[in-house]
């Protein structure tokens, strides 16, 4: 008895070890996610809708740069920056621009991030866009019709620098469609921020 007791007791210290174990992945994948969704609260909530002022200004820097050619060639970062994402949505019938904090904001760096208002140097403006790029049949048979639209996901990024009047860095990111998905209510594309995020982690710091 004493025997099987003593190997009962390893065994249970092995599955307590292994559910630590899984326990700690599942934290480095969600951790993380929850992190950066309650940051990007904050300062959602620091910026108490300022996002169009901060917009309207980075907006009138990059249309004058581009328009007299004062772009820097090679794309850099500047500061805290905040990333306000800008979407032309229907309202009755007329179009509005709707503009708020990225989701993406609270993934980024401590150093590079503008939790509040008076941390800003520069601003990231993302322009989401889709274009049609095909039809795709769904392989679960959950659509009533033979084909449906798939679309081309792309978001244009914008680097503007407010303390020095600038446009850091200008870049269109593709994503491809998403032709056969599993569940008909499943999105086409979700957009992939994070090949954005590395990017923008990547680039060198403006002086």
């Amino acid at each position: 008895m004493k025997k099987h007791e003593s190997t009962w007791s390893v065994a249970r210290y092995v599955i307590l070890g292994l559910v630590v174990l899984a326990a700690g992945g599942a934290w480095a994948l969600w951790g993380g996610d929850i992190r950066a969704y309650f940051t990007r609260e904050a300062m959602v909530k620091a910026f108490e809708g300022r996002e169009k002022e901060f917009y309207d200004q980075a907006e009138g820097v990059f249309k004058e740069c581009t328009g007299t050619g004062k772009v820097t060639p090679d794309a850099r970062r500047a500061g805290k920056a905040v990333w306000i994402r800008a979407r032309l949505l229907p309202r009755s019938n007329r179009f509005e621009m709707n503009l708020d904090i990225d989701p993406s904001a609270g993934h980024l760096a401590e150093e590079l991030r503008a939790e509040r208002p008076e941390d800003v140097r520069s601003v990231v403006l993302l322009y989401p866009k889709s274009g049609r790029v095909g039809e795709y049949v769904p392989k679960d048979g959950s659509s009533t019709v033979v084909s449906q639209t798939a679309y081309e996901e792309r978001v244009d990024v914008r680097i503007v620098d407010l303390q020095k009047h600038a446009v850091l860095g200008h870049k269109v990111f593709t994503f491809s469609p998403k032709h056969e998905i599993t569940h008909s209510s499943e999105r086409f594309e979700v957009l992939d921020m994070g090949q954005v995020l590395a990017w923008y982690a990547g680039l060198p710091e403006a002086p």
